[in-house]
C-alpha cells in the first residue's frame, strides 16, 4: 500500500498543473481568502459575546485548519489547542477521551476507568463515546475552565464542543476523496442549497465512509455517517433547523503496549494483544431540533432539543501483567501478559435526550447596556447491559499469538451490571452588561437539581442540587486589545458510596484566570495569552469500585498561549504553547499525561493562487502516564508537512492534496491508560495520504 501511496500522490501533484492549463478561460476563478483567521464561539456564552469580550480562554480551529491538516479524528484536531493532551479511553479513534489543563474529559469516578470514554459536546449537547465524522465539522471549539453555569456537571479543566456544518442557501456540492498507507480510506460526499426562489427552505445532506487498518496489528477503524438537514427560514425573524445523523461505527481497540519498569517497553511499535474475534459497534441515531425566534426587536427565544439512541457492543481482549486467578506479577517472573475478555454491554443501549429554552435580549439601563439570557433545560441520559469478563490465557510479551482467539463463551463469563443514569433540570441566569469606555462584565448563574448513578444495582442515585457562579470582567485598554480576568465555579456529582455506606461528597471545581487577548481591527489575527489557578477537591479513588473513597484534591496552574490567523495575505498560522503545573494533596505526584511544557506551530503559505505548502510541528515534554506516576512518557517533537494545487477542471474548483505526518518517523507515546501499566498507546509512525476534493 505504501508504494501505491506514494504513486498517487506523485500523480496528482504532478498532473495538476497541466489539468489547470487545460481548463477554459471561463470557468471560474480561484479565489484564495485568509484560511485560519479568528472565529467566534457558539458555546462560550449564552448571549452570544465576542471572543474578544469574553473573559475566559477559547480557542476555535476552524474547517480550513482541519482540511488543510488532513485531521481525520478530533484528536488531531485538539493538538492545536494549548493545554489539550490525549488520554486513554476506549471507543476507537474517532471517539477519543481527552485532557484538559490536566483533567480528563470524563469523570473517573463518574465512571470506573475500564469503561472511560471520550466525553465532549455536539453543538452543545453533552454526549459520551458517540463517533465523530470530522467530515461534517465546521468547527471545533475548546472553552477551557469549569463550564458547569453553562453546561451543568463537568469537569474543571474545560469542554470540547464539536460544532457541525451550518446549513446555507447557496449552492453547493462536494466530493472528496483520501488514500493513505495502512489501507486508509475516506470517502465524503454533501449536496445542499436553498430548495426555493425564496431561499425559505434550505437542505442539505452529507455522508462519508471511514475505512482504515493502523500499523498496530489487528487494529482497525470504520465509520460511516450519513447526515440530512432541512431549514426553514420565512422571515428574517424565524429560523428552524431540524437534522437527522446515522453513524455505524466499527473498531477493534488499541490496548497499547505496556511498560517496562519505569519506561514504555522496548519492543516492535506493531506488537498488539487485541484479536477480538468480532469488531466493537456503535450503531447510533441522532435527532436535533433548533429553533430560534426573534420577539420584537431586541429580544429572541431559542427552542433546541435533541434525541440520540445507539446500540452498542464492545468486545475486547485486555492484556494484562497480572493473573487475576493467583495474583502472579507473569511480566516480572516469565515476561508474559495474562489476555482477558471484556464484553462491555454486548446487547447495550444509550440515550441522551436533552431540551432547553433561552430567551435573549438586550435592555439599556441609563448608560449601561446589558445583553441578558435567561433559561431552563433538562437532560438525561443512561446506559444499559449487562457486561462479562473472563481470563484467556497467557503470551509472549515481544512474539504474542493471538491469531486464533477463541469466541467468547458468554455463559462460561461472570457477568457484570452497571446501573449508568445521568439526569439533571436547571435555571440559568446570565448578565453581559457594556459600561462604556471598553469595560464589560459578566455575572452568571446556574442551579441545578442533579440525580446520577454509576455503580451496582441496589444502590440510590446519588441527588445534589448546586449553584454555579461565574464572574468576569474585560478592559479594551486599546482598539483591539483586551485584558481579563474572571472566577468561575463547577461541580460534578460524584458516584457510588463510601466505606461506611454514605454518599460521595461532589467534587467541585474552581479557577480564577487572568489574560490578554488580541485581535486585528481587519479580524484575520488574533491570540489569548491566559494565567489559571484550577483547583479539583473531593476526587475519587475507586481501587476498590463500586466502593469509592474521596481522597483530596489536585490543582493545576499554569500560563497558556493560543494564537491563530493571517500573518500577511499568503501566510496563515495556528499556534500554541501551554506550561502545566499540577499536583495532587500538595505533595509531589502529578496528574497524569498532562506535560509540563507542551507547544505546536502550523505554518500554511500560499505561494500562487494554485499552489500552497504548509508544516508544522507539535512538541510534548516527558510526562507521567498513571496517577501514581510509576511510568514516564517521554517527550517529542513531531513535524508534519502538506502540499495542495488547486485547479479549475470542467467548471469545478479541484485540490489535489498530500500530507505526510510524523515526517521524521519519531517513535512517540500519546498517552497511558491512568490505572494501568500495561496499556501504553504509540504515535504512529510516518505516514503519507493524499486526498482529492471536488467543489462544484
Amino acid at each position: 500500500m505504501k508504494t501505491s501511496v506514494f504513486a498517487i500522490a506523485a500523480v496528482l501533484l504532478s498532473a495538476s498543473p497541466a489539468l489547470a492549463e487545460d481548463a477554459s478561460p471561463d470557468q471560474r476563478e480561484i479565489v484564495v481568502t485568509g484560511r485560519y483567521s479568528a472565529d467566534d464561539s457558539t458555546s462560550a456564552s449564552k448571549t452570544g459575546q465576542p471572543i474578544l469580550l469574553t473573559p475566559q480562554s477559547i480557542q476555535v480551529v476552524k474547517r480550513e485548519v482541519l482540511l488543510d491538516q488532513n485531521a481525520i479524528t478530533l484528536t488531531e484536531a485538539v493538538r492545536n489547542v494549548a493545554g489539550v493532551s490525549s488520554d486513554f479511553g476506549f471507543g476507537g479513534a474517532t471517539a477519543p477521551l481527552l485532557v484538559l489543563r490536566g483533567f480528563s474529559t470524563v469523570s473517573m469516578t463518574t465512571q470506573s476507568s475500564l469503561y472511560s470514554s471520550g466525553t465532549y459536546y455536539l453543538d452543545g449537547t453533552k454526549v459520551r463515546g458517540v463517533p465523530i465524522d470530522m467530515a461534517n465539522v465546521e468547527a471545533v471549539e475548546v472553552v477551557k475552565g469549569p463550564d458547569s453555569v453553562l453546561f451543568g456537571r463537568a469537569e474543571p479543566g474545560g469542554l470540547v464542543n464539536i460544532r457541525a456544518r451550518p446549513l446555507t442557501a447557496a449552492p453547493a456540492r462536494e466530493l472528496a476523496q483520501t488514500v493513505g498507507e495502512y489501507g486508509l480510506s475516506r470517502t465524503s460526499a454533501r449536496i445542499g442549497g436553498a430548495l426555493d426562489a425564496n431561499q425559505h427552505w434550505v437542505a442539505a445532506v452529507s455522508g462519508s465512509y471511514l475505512n482504515t487498518g493502523s500499523n498496530r496489528d489487528y487494529v482497525v477503524e470504520k465509520l460511516a455517517s450519513v447526515n440530512a438537514s432541512l431549514g426553514w427560514r420565512p422571515s428574517a425573524d424565524t429560523n428552524v433547523t431540524f437534522s437527522v445523523d446515522y453513524l455505524n461505527h466499527r473498531y477493534r481497540n488499541d490496548y497499547g503496549i505496556p511498560s517496562d519498569g519505569a519506561r514504555p517497553a522496548d519492543i516492535p511499535l506493531n506488537t498488539a494483544y487485541n484479536n477480538a474475534p468480532v469488531l466493537s459497534k456503535a450503531e447510533t441515531q441522532v435527532y436535533r431540533l433548533d429553533v430560534r425566534q426573534a420577539v420584537g426587536s431586541a429580544w429572541q427565544l431559542r427552542l433546541r432539543g435533541i434525541h440520540m439512541r445507539s446500540h452498542t457492543r464492545e468486545l475486547d481482549v485486555a492484556p494484562y501483567r497480572l493473573d487475576l486467578t493467583t495474583g502472579d506479577d507473569l511480566f516480572a517472573s516469565s515476561r508474559r501478559l495474562a489476555l482477558y475478555y471484556f464484553n462491555v454491554r454486548p446487547d447495550g443501549r444509550y440515550h441522551v435526550d436533552q431540551a432547553s429554552a433561552d430567551l435573549i435580549g438586550t435592555v439599556r439601563t441609563g448608560a449601561l447596556v446589558h445583553h441578558l439570557a435567561v433559561g431552563t433545560e433538562y437532560f438525561r441520559e443512561g446506559k444499559t447491559g449487562l457486561s462479562y469478563f473472563e481470563q484467556l490465557g497467557t503470551v509472549s510479551l515481544t512474539s504474542p499469538n493471538v491469531a486464533n482467539t477463541p469466541p467468547l463463551d458468554i455463559a462460561q463469563a461472570s457477568p457484570v451490571d452497571i446501573v449508568d443514569r445521568d439526569r439533571w433540570f436547571s435555571v440559568t441566569a446570565e448578565d453581559a452588561i457594556d459600561f462604556g469606555g471598553g469595560f464589560h462584565a459578566v455575572a452568571a448563574l446556574r442551579h441545578d437539581w442533579t440525580s446520577t448513578i454509576y455503580s451496582s444495582p441496589g444502590l440510590a442515585p446519588n441527588k445534589v442540587s448546586f449553584t454555579s457562579p461565574r464572574i468576569g470582567a474585560t478592559l479594551e485598554v486599546a482598539r483591539g486589545l483586551v485584558v481579563y480576568g474572571q472566577f468561575q465555579r463547577g461541580l460534578s456529582a460524584n458516584n457510588g458510596v463510601n466505606p461506611d455506606g454514605t454518599k460521595l461528597a461532589p467534587e467541585i471545581g474552581r479557577q480564577f484566570e487572568v489574560g490578554a487577548k488580541v485581535q486585528t481591527a481587519d479580524k484575520r489575527f488574533s491570540a489569548t495569552l491566559a494565567a489559571f489557578d484550577l483547583l479539583k477537591t473531593n476526587r475519587g479513588d475507586f481501587t476498590f469500585f463500586p466502593v469509592i473513597q474521596t481522597i483530596g484534591r489536585a490543582r493545576s496552574r499554569g500560563i497558556e498561549l493560543d494564537f491563530s490567523g493571517e500573518i500577511t495575505p499568503q501566510l496563515s498560522v495556528i499556534g500554541s504553547y501551554a506550561f502545566t503545573d499540577t499536583k495532587v494533596d500538595a505533595g509531589s505526584l502529578r496528574l497524569a499525561n498532562t506535560p509540563r511544557h507542551a507547544a505546536s506551530l502550523w505554518a500554511r503559505y500560499q505561494a500562487t493562487k494554485a499552489a500552497a505548502f504548509g508544516g508544522g510541528a507539535f512538541y510534548q515534554s516527558a510526562r507521567f502516564g498513571d496517577v501514581g506516576n510509576t511510568v514516564t512518557l517521554p517527550g517529542y517533537v513531531r513535524f508534519d508537512a502538506e502540499a495542495a494545487y488547486r485547479f479549475v477542471l470542467a467548471g469545478a474548483n479541484v485540490t489535489a492534496q498530500v500530507n505526510l505526518k510524523n515526517v521524521f518517523d519519531k517513535r512517540y507515546y500519546v498517552s497511558q491508560h491512568q490505572f494501568s501499566p500495561d496499556w501504553i498507546l504509540p504515535g504512529a509512525p510516518r505516514t503519507l495520504t493524499a486526498t482529492v476534493r471536488v467543489e462544484l
